[in-house]
Parts: structure tokens; sequence; C-alpha cells
């Protein structure tokens, strides 16, 4: 009898592309082509220059993928994936923002620096994401689309489980914002998530808390 050829492709793993990091960062990723585990975690070696074999693979959610299965279901997300050499998954956004705060603050040369620090981004804030974080807290941060700034408050509010109503951003290095798309956009942010405005600290009135 001939074999069941819908159940031959079925069996087939598909190879899927994946965008690779290091565990941990946002920066200088890659293109890995794979259909199983292994082959993603020889293709990431590879194409990151890691000085030891990659052995453990995450998701941008810190999902361990432990089978080829999770490698194909993986594909079917955001196709990111955080390759590591046998530490447990980093969260990239906590990194990054760490990072961050070690630079130093560049000051404006003149009055007229901030008007420009936002060109191209403000054109149409109503698709504009900003990332957030609860006051003195750098992880469980949540994205909230810009629209009016009360719309903005009340989701920001409720995705942070606030206490109260969210009236006050402050940008890393502790500066407050009049409205948070006076944010600008994290460079290594961006080369993940895109566009994101932030990150931004948010209190219900209270000062900034680092």
């Amino acid at each position: 009898p001939f074999p069941d050829i819908h159940r031959l492709f079925q069996d087939v793993a598909v190879a899927r592309s994946f965008t690779v990091h290091k565990n941990g960062s946002l920066a200088s990723g890659g293109q890995a082509v794979a259909s199983s585990l292994a082959g993603l975690l020889q293709e990431s070696t590879r194409k990151l220059d890691l000085p030891f074999a990659a052995r453990r693979a995450f998701t941008s959610d810190g999902v361990e993928l432990l089978t080829d299965a999770d490698v194909q279901n993986a594909a079917k997300g955001d196709c990111i994936v955080f390759v590591s050499q046998g530490e447990g998954f980093r969260d990239p956004i906590s990194t990054a923002t760490k990072r961050a705060v070690m630079k130093p603050v560049s000051r404006p040369t003149s009055a007229k620096s901030p008007s420009t620090k936002h060109k191209g981004l403000t054109a149409d804030l109503s698709r504009q994401r900003v990332l957030l974080f609860q006051n003195g807290r750098g992880q469980d941060g949540v994205y909230v689309v810009h629209r009016c700034f009360e719309q903005f408050q009340d989701e920001t509010s409720q995705k942070l489980s606030l206490s109260g109503k969210a009236r006050r951003f402050f940008t890393m290095t502790g500066e407050e914002l009049s409205k948070p798309s006076d944010a600008q956009v994290d460079s290594e942010l961006s080369l993940v998530f895109g566009n994101v405005l932030g990150p931004l600290w948010v209190s219900c009135g209270e000062a900034y808390s680092p």
C-alpha cells in the first residue's frame, strides 16, 4: 500500500527563520534558520559568534524551548529567541534599562535642542507604544498605546495595578515629563520592539523612586 502522504508531510519539521540574540541583550542579533532545537542552537552559535556552544534557548517571554516541537511552536509567535551557554534567562528589557541608567546623561547644548529629539516619531502618536514601569520597580513592565492623555492615564493605572490614578511620569534618570509623548526611543529596545517610547516610571503623585 502507498504511504499516507498527508501524514508524511505532517511529520516533516519545517525550517523556520528566527531572530536570535545573546541572552539578556537586545543588540547584535542575527537570523537563524532551523527546524529543530539542536539546529537552532548550532545556527545561533555560528550567527552570534559565541565563544562556546549555545546550550539553551528562550522565547522573548522567558519560556525555555526544550523540544523540537517547542521550536516549531515558537515560530508561530514573534520568532525572537534568546540563547545562552547554559545560564538561565535574563530579561533583555531589564538588562537594557539597567545599562541605560549607567549611561552619562547628555545635556542639550542649546534651548532648541529638546525640540528635535522626537523628530519623525510624533507624527502619529495614536499608534505609538510606551514602555512603562511602576515607580521604584524595574520589572513587570507594560506597554500602553498613546491616546488622549486621560485615557492613557486610566489604561496605565489598570495595567500596572496602581493604587490610584497615574499622575506623574519619570525617565530612568528621574526627570519628570509633562506628558508621556515627550519620552525618547531607546536605541537598544528599538532593535527588537520597534519605535517604543520610554521606558518611563509611573507614580500616583509621589516623587521618583529609583
